[in-house]
């Protein structure tokens, strides 16, 4: 999602054309800048390369296989199978993660609810991690559960790798737990 991030990937893909994982995070990285006929592309040249791998790597190209074709419900079986097999995914698990991600735009009735039932059950493999903290914080607040969210978003600045930064998760978790004062009359 970061600035570079095609041109990281061309290059990666440029050392070893071969390297199918990259071309799939292009490919949603393009995705996610609405490029889509370049994601099909670059999707494409990954399920080209599938032969060999290993069942994580083919069942995280399937995934965004699935996420960039547009094929968001059967993307969510795919998502919630791969993170029961490797829950450290965070990739795949990143397509989800936050209240607007797969989850969250799904339209059911529940979605934050379910977001935060999937963050919860990966919680264990994650301990501290910074990132996980963040979103998990997020899903706890958006769920009304604040009590529980505060520490979480309060605790992913600190063990993050830049100390001193806030994520902007931190900051909207913040805006979102102050009370909205009522229009002057």
């Amino acid at each position: 999602m970061y600035p570079g991030a095609i041109e990281a990937f061309d290059r990666a893909i440029a050392a070893d054309p071969g390297f199918a994982l990259a071309h799939t995070a292009r490919a949603h990285a393009l995705l996610e800048r609405g490029d889509a006929a370049a994601a099909r592309a670059s999707i494409a040249a990954a399920n080209s390369l599938t032969t060999g791998l290993s069942a994580r790597e083919a069942s995280h190209i399937a995934f965004f296989d699935l996420l960039v074709a547009g094929e968001s419900e059967a993307a969510l079986a795919a998502l919630f199978a791969h993170l029961k097999a490797w829950p450290r995914d965070v990739l795949v698990l990143g397509a989800t993660a936050f209240t607007n991600g797969l989850i969250g735009n799904s339209g059911s009735a529940g979605q934050k609810r379910a977001l935060l039932e999937l963050l919860d059950n990966l919680a264990p493999s994650y301990g501290d991690d910074w990132w996980f903290a963040a979103h998990h914080g997020m899903a706890l607040s958006e769920n009304g559960e604040r009590g529980a969210a505060r520490p979480k978003i309060d605790r992913s600045p600190k063990t993050r790798r830049t100390p001193g930064r806030r994520t902007p998760v931190r900051i909207y978790g913040m805006r979102r737990a102050i009370p909205t004062r009522p229009a002057p009359s």
